[in-house]
């Protein structure tokens, strides 16, 4: 797209001059780009490297890297190294560099001393999410045929969140386009991010994560951050206004994921604002105060939601992974009390022969310390008898023998146990099993929140977003005649 564009989901580049900040006098011609599916990318007319001291060593690395455009922007680039240099006869020289992350705005940036009032974010399926019309239509016909567009303002939302000692507010914006003989008006919402105090870069990268986490969550599939501002401060309009307006940079970095294609309508949304707005305030201020404990659950669900090309087995067993930690971290998770258990303990310990190497001895009663834990059978037992039992089937889909052969498959593909093998699920089964563990930590995240249990339900029964289950098809797919026949035993798992 055009050079001028910063948005994070979609490609950019601006040219201008690049220097070290201790150099300013030595500005190099090039392009900066930007892409969040590839590379992020300094091309120079020459190398910062050559503006080193001699004996500064084969690689050049930066912490800071700064920038003026062709159309008067400054620019601060993060964590340059220098990965290519080419030198041309005569004696001219071309390098690329790679950064972590880039700054655009009105003044050059240093991110261990500056601190930001506030972000403002754009996210992909938000507008959908919100489901908010405000545009009004009339025609009339009488002796001149006249039509009537209005747009009212919606009211903007405000939610304190004790968690982050900050404020969280959907903001309603228009945007207008004057041509002749034609005239556009678009609007948009976005979400602002107000700390009680200034805070860092880092801070705000941070919340924003758990932020898209959560909005992913409602929406039913990944959003991304298509825009990411963060505001160093206020300006005056005029000397004869006391108005002001923020002064806003631009934080361009690379996330995990990208946009799907067109934003989602709202009946294309499980969870739209309307339908949870009386408890926005509860759901925000919850998802952030229980951040920490729920972590392990969300990463690695939201990891395997945005990354589709990790292997099915990867993704089972992260999954699976997600679940024990989710339950362990619960509490309630002990066969016996640890006084109760502290007696078989001991006992299976002294039972250990005294001629056992002490490299097995120590393993041994490694396994034993641990030995009173709820096995990983336990742990989806517990966790799938808390799902209504319409849902939990479809989650399941009727399968009987869905604990048996998850745990079996994970058993295997962690071990290697040829004994288990003829239990293991083929390629097919792990993906449909990956899809119902998914759906089930949706149901976790979704309650966890605080969304009652029966509108959780019945919307996973009811809406599209979880009925259209992701489907499979393997042409080379590995025989197991048993893959999905019912067994009579169950192993320990």
């Amino acid at each position: 797209m055009g050079g001028k564009a910063t948005t994070l989901s979609e490609k950019f580049n601006r040219r201008g001059l690049w220097w070290l900040p201790s150099y300013p006098n030595r500005k190099i011609p090039g392009q900066v780009s930007f892409d969040p599916d590839g590379e992020l990318q300094l091309e120079l007319d020459g190398s910062l490297r050559e503006k080193m001291p001699i004996g500064s060593g084969d690689h050049f690395y930066a912490p800071l890297v700064f920038g003026a455009t062709t159309d008067g922007k400054l620019c601060t680039l993060l964590d340059v190294s220098e990965n290519f240099r080419q030198t041309h006869s005569p004696g001219m020289t071309t390098s690329k560099s790679s950064f972590s992350q880039l700054i655009i705005g009105q003044s050059h940036i240093d991110p261990l001393t500056t601190k930001y009032e506030s972000a403002l974010l754009e996210f992909s399926d938000f507008c959908g999410w919100m489901h908010r019309d405000p545009f009004t239509y009339e025609a009339s016909r009488t002796e001149v045929y006249k039509q009537t567009v209005s747009h009212t303002m919606p009211s903007e939302v405000k939610i304190l969140v004790s968690a982050l000692t900050a404020e969280v507010s959907f903001t309603p914006s228009m945007n207008t386009n004057m041509e002749y003989q034609q005239r556009a008006l678009k609007h948009f919402d976005s979400v602002q991010i107000k700390p009680i105090e200034p805070q860092d870069g880092e801070w705000y990268k941070r919340v924003v994560y758990k932020m898209r986490v959560l909005l992913s969550l409602l929406v039913g599939r990944p959003v991304v951050a298509t825009a990411f501002k963060l505001c160093t401060g206020m300006q005056q309009i005029s000397e004869h206004n006391e108005g002001c307006y923020p002064l806003y940079v631009d934080l361009c970095v690379k996330q995990a994921g990208k946009a799907k294609g067109k934003d989602l309508l709202p009946p294309e949304i499980p969870f739209t604002y309307p339908r949870i707005a009386a408890s926005m305030p509860a759901i925000l201020n919850t998802w952030f105060s229980k951040t920490e404990q729920l972590s392990t659950l969300y990463s690695l669900f939201f990891g395997t939601t945005i990354n589709r090309s990790i292997p099915r087995e990867f993704q089972f067993l992260a999954l699976i992974q997600a679940l024990e930690s989710y339950h362990r971290e619960s509490g309630g998770d002990k066969y016996l009390s640890k006084e109760g258990y502290e007696e078989i303990r001991t006992a299976l310990t002294n039972a250990i022969p005294k001629s056992t190497p002490a490299d097995l001895r120590d393993a041994l009663k490694s396994r034993i310390k641990y030995g009173n834990e709820y096995s990983l059978r336990k742990r989806l037992e517990l966790t799938l008898n808390k799902v209504p039992e319409a849902l939990r089937n479809i989650f399941v889909q009727g399968n009987e023998q869905f604990i048996f052969q998850v745990v079996a498959t994970r058993n295997y593909l962690t071990h290697r146990d040829e004994s288990l093998k003829d239990n293991v699920l083929d390629d097919k089964g792990i993906f449909d099993a990956a899809v119902s563990l998914q759906l089930l930590i949706q149901y976790i995240l979704l309650t966890e929140l605080g969304i009652d249990e029966k509108t959780v339900a019945r919307v996973m029964q009811e809406h599209h977003a979880y009925k259209n289950r992701p489907q499979i098809i393997l042409y080379n797919q590995r025989a197991k005649s048993n893959s999905h026949s019912k067994q009579t035993s169950t192993p320990n798992p």
